[in-house]
């Protein structure tokens, strides 16, 4: 009798709960994991199926609560022997074990319920099913109430047999008594009250002691679970690639968050200007030596006018993330490209763009919702402070909508997220350190849940249902299921059924979860448990898409519409086998497709989606590739891919075609050329070389192509290594791409080709610091051109083809006669005319290098045709419009974004019509339409006027006034310029040639004499 009836059951009842405070301070919370013994760790994590089995044959086998060890070993023969794969020898020896273990009187017996009870506790079976199995066992009378007797011995019970197998001190009786009447602490007496199977089980779960005695013995290490890494040389890569950060310095952050960053900006700004705090580059000492003789008086600082819109996305994001292709509610294609989300309308052949990312998307996925008419995007990007975006892909024929951006937990970039059912709530998985775990209510932009997830890789996330979800990856499957207002994480099973390894995709199955396997496997998971395993592909298991069941009562359907099923529903999953293969919802085969059927240029598919109504499967590729496919007899429903562009490693080779206006090539280091359409938004032609490509370049008359091959150091990726053909360069037919002539003079990455304007001549420039020049035709080498110190990054002729400009790594900026090969000095090359300018040191390009020492880098730049404006990248991701020549202090310019990182190269088409860009690490191709409004008529060209005149038509301004000194030399006054060398340092001269850095001074050098020399 712990309480009695009346007022004295009031005073009893707080004496009552005292103690209990008591009781649990004395039996203590636990922390951490339960060590053990060594037998019991064959019987840990045992699925729930188990578990039963072990309580029926229990009631079958044994006579009484006291159980023999013959009893003991025959239950454990029948329920576990085929689950463990133990021969009966290797189970007896275990189980007589265990029972030892349990026998601790030595009376050889051991109670019954203490064994099933403490196996069902450290089983694999969450905690509410160990609650509920516990109850069930104590439940003598079946009537769902267990006694206050029942209660304590419930409790008494199940903490003695887990002390016995992990040899932890077990707490007190009276401890645990006063821990079990605290269940009935809200009744005035507990003489005769019952406690129901919904009280236990909310009491346990919110009993801080038998809370931690749950976690303690509720998440241990598995035992005997193979361990297998990916033997797919792709699934490594896929693994490699989703456990990558992209790393993003201050500098990054602070120019390409322009929302964000803008403190960083601040503080970069505040160190004062480059030109007092960082040594001059040595080409920014040359050009003042190439000003023109005849400059502009005043330079605009102003913008130029002319506006970008973007007009098509050649590519998608294929290697940065999986299963991030889509249909929207219309079927429109929704997928990201760099950092711009882009939506396809393969009928109509238009893109429309959400461009309010700020760095490249890694992760996307799409909520269609047709009742709605809505399609509802959530995406995920890198960076410092990355943001997470909920946008819509256009309402009544309006262009997509930012709803709704959330950012300020994620750093180092957000690698998954996902909807729950409800539309309502959006998971973020972080990509660096702890991989963290964030849920939002993104309407209110709330954060209602954040934890921290694993060290180990993150590759998928997906809800299973409004109140869970699962993380998985390497070697691991995480259940994250809602307690209260928080989510518990439990690690997943993988037991017999399975071996741990990269768990690379996983989606809700029914009411199971199924998941894909580098191995190849799918395994269905119940729970906490792998329940069953399949061997689906020959690769890893990449790409994974369920769909609903969808019987109307039309009877359609049924039969080879689904692959063979007998109802609509089921799963398609896409391997780096190249296969896609359709399953029931029962998991049984139904149709298999090959992506290599569809021509695609890689056989591993990142992506799929299966449009059960309208018969589609979407099919994303690794090689940058999308298709549509039919689902009953895999036939290419276009005639090819929708989406297509580069992929592996990086892109840098650009070019335009001088004899056709929509016309441009691109080459990379995937070994592919292409040849696009700006008109049709096609791939004309392409060919798939030997060997990594850098650079490309169109002969004037537009019949052939050049293509410097080589691997430039700092890729990523199995293959990212040296060529064997490093140095080598090739000359295409343009009608076919066939190879015409193939050379190699160097042993080193070709890094710029270019044809002289008269084609006479072919320019090849390499990282081994040469330029080589042949006579084109018989392709006879005519010269070559050494003297730089570092490795040459860009080249230009001039117009008449006499002389060259290159420059290198190191900052040089030189001259060279194309004859000869030899060296010219800056002074001399002042009034040269240039055919083109990439060559990003340069004096008409002095400004765009900015004021602040903000690491920004050019990475290409080239001049309009009409001579006004020059178009610059750089790694920052911007494409910039700044005023030919841009010379004038603090000069503004017009500004584009749209790929995912570094920029690697720019050009205009042969008109002027649009820029085309190339991202060096999102390899995707942005096509912008160019579009230059009426300048002023003192600004404005003459057709009489040649190419860069109207640059010297400005007023004079006492901002661009030098020195008398100056003048003179510019007017060839040979004293004045006499004066000047005497007075330059030696960084204001061309480079010394290498005699010249080898000269040493006598050690008693005679005395120097200025006079003239006696006849």
């Amino acid at each position: 009798p712990y309480l009695s009836r009346g007022v004295d059951g009031c005073r009893c009842q707080c004496r009552a709960a005292t103690a209990a405070a008591a009781a649990a301070a004395a039996m203590g919370q636990t922390i951490g994991r339960a060590p053990l013994l060594p037998a019991p760790k064959h019987f840990v994590n045992l699925p729930k199926a188990c578990i039963y089995e072990l309580w029926e044959a229990f009631n079958d086998i044994a006579e009484g609560f006291g159980m023999t060890s013959d009893e003991f070993l025959e239950i454990l023969r029948v329920c576990l022997k085929d689950y463990l794969e133990y021969s009966e020898k290797k189970l007896d020896n275990i189980a007589k074990a265990v029972f030892i273990i349990f026998d601790d009187d030595q009376n050889d017996l051991v109670d019954a319920l203490e064994f099933l009870a403490a196996f069902a506790v450290i089983s694999g079976m969450t905690p509410e099913e160990k609650t509920r199995y516990v109850f069930g066992i104590f439940d003598f009378d079946e009537s769902g109430l267990l006694s206050v007797d029942e209660m304590i011995l419930a409790l008494r019970t199940t903490i003695s047999g887990l002390t016995k197998l992990s040899a932890v001190d077990s707490p007190l009786e009276s401890d645990i008594e006063h821990i079990a009447i605290q269940a009935f602490g809200d009744l005035k007496t507990i003489d005769g009250s019952m406690v129901t199977r919904e009280k236990f089980l909310e009491f346990c779960a919110t009993t801080p002691e038998l809370v931690s005695w749950l976690e303690y013995f509720g998440d241990i290490d598995e035992f005997g679970v193979e361990v297998l890494n990916p033997s797919d040389k792709m699934a490594a890569e896929l693994v490699n690639h989703g456990a990558r950060i992209l790393p993003r310095a201050v500098e990054d952050f602070a120019a390409m968050d322009t929302d964000s960053g803008q403190m960083s900006k601040v503080a970069i700004e505040a160190k004062g200007l480059a030109i007092n705090i960082k040594p001059s580059a040595p080409w920014q000492n040359t050009v003042s030596f190439t000003e023109p003789s005849v400059i502009p008086k005043k330079i605009p600082a102003t913008a130029p006018d002319v506006h970008l819109d973007l007009d098509w996305v050649h590519g998608f994001n294929a290697k940065q993330a999986r299963q991030n292709v889509d249909y929207s509610h219309k079927g429109e294609i929704v997928y990201p490209a760099g950092a711009v989300g882009v939506v396809l309308d393969v009928a109509s052949k238009k893109q429309v763009f959400m461009n309010a990312h700020t760095d490249v998307i890694l992760c996307m996925k799409v909520l269609a919702m047709p009742k709605k008419k809505q399609t509802l995007v959530v995406s995920g990007e890198a960076g410092k402070l990355a943001k997470v975006i909920v946008w819509n892909t256009g309402v009544l024929g309006k262009a997509p909508e930012v709803l709704k951006v959330l950012k300020g937990f994620h750093q180092d970039g957000v690698a998954h997220v996902g909807w729950a059912p409800d539309g309502e709530v959006i998971i973020t998985v972080g990509s660096a350190g702890m991989h963290c775990v964030a849920l939002y209510e993104w309407r209110t932009g709330a954060m209602v849940f954040s934890a921290q997830a694993t060290e180990q890789p993150v590759l998928d996330t997906c809800w299973t249902r409004q109140d869970q979800f699962v993380t998985c990856g390497t070697n691991h499957m995480h259940i994250w299921t809602k307690t209260g207002k928080a989510y518990r994480r439990q690690r997943g099973l993988f037991g017999k059924k399975a071996s741990a390894q990269a768990i690379l995709c996983a989606k809700a199955f029914g009411e199971v979860v199924v998941s894909g396997a580098a191995s190849g496997h799918l395994y269905v998971w119940e729970g906490r448990n792998c329940i069953r395993a399949v061997k689906a592909h020959s690769g890893a298991i990449t790409a994974l898409h369920v769909i609903g069941r969808m019987d109307d009562g039309s009877g359609e359907g049924a039969g080879p519409a689904t692959g063979g099923f007998e109802k609509p529903g089921g799963l398609c999953t896409g391997s780096t086998d190249g296969k896609i293969q359709l399953w029931s919802a029962e998991l049984e085969v139904g149709a298999c497709f090959d992506l290599a059927s569809l021509g695609g240029v890689s056989k591993t598919v990142q992506s799929v989606n299966w449009d059960f109504a309208n018969h589609k499967i979407l099919i994303g590729s690794w090689s940058s590739e999308v298709f549509e496919m039919n689902d009953i007899e895999g036939f290419d429903i276009n005639d090819g891919p929708v989406v297509q562009g580069h992929f592996e490693h990086r892109l840098f080779g650009l070019s335009v075609n001088p004899a056709n206006g929509t016309e441009y090539v691109t080459v990379g280091e995937d070994k592919t050329v292409r040849i696009w359409d700006t008109e049709t938004h096609t791939l004309k032609t392409m060919s798939v070389l030997d060997t990594m490509a850098h650079c490309v370049s169109w002969s004037p008359d537009g019949e052939l192509l050049a293509v410097g091959l080589g691997y430039k150091p700092g890729g990523f990726g199995p293959g990212a290594k040296r060529q064997r053909k490093d140095g080598a360069f090739l000359i295409l037919q343009r009608s076919d791409l066939t190879i015409v002539q193939e050379a190699r003079d160097s042993k080193q990455l070709i890094s710029s080709i270019k044809w002289s304007p008269d084609g006479g001549t072919l320019a090849v420039t390499s990282y081994d610091r040469a330029i080589y020049l042949y006579n084109v035709g018989d392709w006879a080498s005519t010269a070559k051109c050494r003297g730089h110190k570092g490795r040459i990054t860009g080249l230009d002729w001039s117009t008449d083809a006499n002389f060259l400009q290159s420059t290198d790594d190191l900052g040089e900026l030189i001259f060279w006669e194309a004859d000869s090969g030899e060296q010219r000095t800056a002074r001399t090359m002042r009034d040269i005319e240039w055919e083109t300018q990439t060559c990003v040191y340069g004096w008409p390009l002095k400004s765009a290098w900015g004021q602040f020492d903000d690491s920004c880098a050019l990475a290409a730049s080239y001049r309009a045709h009409g001579g006004t404006v020059i178009a610059t990248v750089d790694q920052f991701s911007r494409l910039r419009m700044w005023r030919y020549p841009c010379v004038a202090d603090e000069p503004n310019w017009v500004e584009a974004r749209g790929h995912g990182g570094p920029c690697s190269n720019v050009t205009f088409t042969i008109d002027d019509s649009f820029v085309i860009t190339t991202g060096r690490e999102d390899c995707c191709v942005f096509q912008w339409r160019y579009r230059m409004e009426g300048m002023p008529t003192d600004e404005a060209i003459t057709e009489e006027e040649p190419v860069g005149s109207q640059l010297f038509d400005f007023i004079d301004h006492e901002k661009f006034a030098r020195p008398e000194a100056v003048e003179a030399a510019n007017a060839d006054d040979r004293s004045k310029i006499f004066i000047m060398e005497e007075r330059a340092a030696e960084e204001d001269f061309t480079p010394v040639r290498p005699w010249q850095r080898s000269v040493v001074a006598p050690s008693r050098p005679p005395p120097e004499r200025l006079d003239e020399p006696v006849d």
